[in-house]
């Protein structure tokens, strides 16, 4: 695979996302989750541990060591919900106080990390492996770059180069060998890079060099991570660094990624969030560069994860001890692990393959993540909050009011603050729609700006209209993606319009544009029951219901408080119902298994008794919203 980039998501500056599906998402989460979120951070510390920083004040850290991570993800959310919805007067306020607070507490090499500053303030760049130094950095350049990108102010975006500076100062190919144990620090140094390209152009070749630095030199030998395990002092911060031992005790480094360099690996292994943000940074990175020996080890991995290593929901990392991957076809439903942010940055790798090849095999794997995996992280108040996410549970899992270790919701709150970027790419001669939620943007195309409109009741209806506004005649491409789940497609173009082309999986209609263009596209999304590989032992005799980009569950709530797991589906008769409480509901046939008072054990050719039943199924993303209970994404089939 040569990774030639395609296309460029169109700047958030010049998409209004209008959708009611993911607008009412971002308005929830600038009204709910915002606040909640930032009234946490200032409650359990967060906050506060950057002001004691600024005092210059030690042995006062509250919280654990990533901690401030949290707030930087927070900043990003704030500030492209900024863009997306227009300022919030109270949230503003907060967002000015926070920054102020972060430039005071940075110190004057350039170094930021309130655990150190206050704790350990002579252990700095001691234990790279676990204490995530550079991981929190990283968060901290992004939380800049979407700062500058909605104020204009270089405030915080000043920090964060002086931060990479520092870093920069440290580490690099004549420098000490060390990358960051949590990867994030590779994909922020990029963003850095793109963001100040124009008025600091040696800055932003240094870090993007840095960056494809670490990319390439992490999994060579010596490990800087081994040698760490002679520094009894530093080791001291961290023994859980033993989850990069092997059952020997020899250090392997599977669970950083770290056994072996990018271009060797063949599976995805270890920690699943640091596995996704290391391979979008190496796509990133290596995009353009002609590189084919990296595309090809990104396609292996890629392949190895979505065919062998993904849940149905496009959830990651079945295992709850290394917050991770076990073996091929380990997909274990009620102890699916498959923590929101791994979705979250399976969606950001899924972004960056498109983006650099073209290949709409990479937007259906995007969108599935996002509405199923990543989206069911954060309830539909916007108020509580999935870590993990099973497939199956009994009654026992749901989502809680905020985690001592944070990550997940302040990272869903940004993927949805800035979702409009997987909307529409653009490229010097086309526009490719990936994502055909409503919008309007202003596109740049053959050296000029087209507007696109886009209408559609997507997720839930697959006909979409598209208006396209070109003030003078422009000759491009308008590529909409047909997605892996439609059937038939039907393509209605305006009388003069010659017939649509079709370019692998996008509709393809060029010509020489001029006025105000409308098409129309209709994917058929009828309820599809899939079934999984049989070496998925949990899965044998089940069935999953799919409908256009979503994965649907059954809740007792919808079965009069009986288990879906004592529900029998007949995969055919599926009935789509309408629009209920914000959701498409789809009804199926099955039966009730009844003998509440047989034995605990009877012979095989007994049958129990069975009650015909028509059930209700909701969206994944959308379960554990009503009265609590068991809920099943595979159904057994009759």
């Amino acid at each position: 695979m040569l990774l030639e980039r395609r296309m460029t998501a169109v700047p958030l500056s010049r998409i209004r996302v209008t959708d009611p599906f993911w607008r009412g998402w971002q308005e929830t989460v600038r009204r709910v989750t915002l606040p909640i979120e930032f009234a946490q951070c200032t409650k359990t510390g967060r906050i506060e541990n950057f002001a004691r920083a600024a005092r210059g004040e030690r042995g006062t850290h509250e919280g654990y060591r990533y901690n401030d991570s949290d707030v930087y993800k927070w900043i990003e959310a704030a500030c492209y919900l900024q863009i997306a919805l227009g300022p919030d007067p109270a949230i503003a306020a907060d967002l000015e106080q926070t920054v102020e607070l972060i430039a005071a507490a940075q110190m004057p090499d350039g170094y930021l990390n309130t655990y150190f500053q206050l704790q350990e303030p002579d252990l700095r760049w001691r234990n790279l492996s676990m204490m995530h130094e550079m991981y929190c950095g990283g968060h901290m350049i992004e939380a800049a770059v979407a700062h500058h990108e909605s104020t204009g102010s270089t405030k915080l975006l000043d920090v964060a180069m002086r931060f990479a500076d520092h870093l920069a100062s440290l580490f690099g190919p004549d420098r000490r060998k060390g990358y960051c144990g949590h990867q994030e620090i590779e994909l922020a140094l990029l963003a850095l890079a793109a963001a100040i390209e124009r008025e600091h152009p040696d800055r932003s070749r240094r870090y993007r060099a840095l960056s494809k630095w670490m990319i390439e030199t992490r999994g060579t030998r010596p490990s800087p991570f081994e040698e760490e395990y002679a520094d009894a002092e530093g080791m001291r911060l961290a023994p859980y660094a033993r989850q990069m031992l092997d059952r020997e005790g020899v250090y392997s480094g599977e669970y950083v990624q770290d056994h072996l360099p990018v271009r060797e690996q063949t599976e995805v292994v270890g920690h699943a969030v640091r596995a996704m943000y290391f391979f979008a940074a190496a796509t990133e990175a290596f995009t353009d560069s002609g590189d084919e020996a990296m595309g090809e080890a990104l396609w292996r991995l890629w392949d190895n994860l979505t065919q062998r290593r993904m849940y149905v929901t496009g959830g990651i990392g079945a295992s709850r001890s290394n917050e991770g991957f076990t073996r091929d076809y380990d997909l274990p439903n009620r102890t699916a692990y498959a923590e929101t942010c791994a979705s979250v940055g399976l969606v950001f790798w899924a972004q960056r393959l498109l983006e650099g090849t073209g290949d709409t095999g990479y937007a259906d794997l995007l969108e599935l993540a996002l509405y199923n995996g990543a989206l069911a992280g954060i309830s539909r108040s916007g108020d509580r909050f999935f870590y993990d996410n099973p497939l199956d549970s009994h009654g026992e899992a749901h989502r809680r009011e905020w985690f001592d270790c944070a990550c997940c919701p302040p990272n869903i709150a940004r993927l949805i603050a800035a979702v409009g970027r997987c909307f529409i790419g653009e490229a010097k001669d086309a526009v490719y729609v990936n994502l055909p939620a409503s919008c309007e943007a202003q596109v740049r195309v053959a050296g000029r700006e087209v507007g696109l409109r886009i209408e559609s009741e997507y997720p839930w209806k697959a006909k979409i209209g598209f208006e396209i506004t070109v003030p003078e005649p422009t000759a491009f491409a308008l590529k909409v993606r047909i997605p892996g789940w439609s059937g038939d497609t039907r393509v209605e173009l305006p009388a003069d319009f010659d017939e649509a082309e079709y370019d692998g999986n996008y509709i393809s209609i060029h010509r020489e544009w001029s006025g105000v263009s409308r098409i129309t596209v209709d994917f058929e999304d009828e309820p599809t029951f899939v079934a999984a590989h049989p070496a998925v032992l949990e899965c044998r005799g089940r069935a999953a219901l799919t409908k256009g980009p979503l994965v649907y569950c059954m809740e007792a709530a919808d079965l009069g408080g009986d288990a879906p797991q004592a529900f029998t589906v007949d995969p055919s008769d599926a009935e789509v119902g309408p629009i209920e409480d914000g959701l498409v509901p789809i009804t199926v046939r099955g039966w009730i298994d009844r003998d509440e008072d047989g034995p605990l054990y009877r012979s095989d050719a007994e049958t129990p008794e069975a009650e015909e039943r028509r059930a209700r199924m909701i969206p994944y993303f959308a379960w554990d919203n009503r009265t609590p209970g068991p809920m099943l994404v595979w159904l057994r089939k009759a």
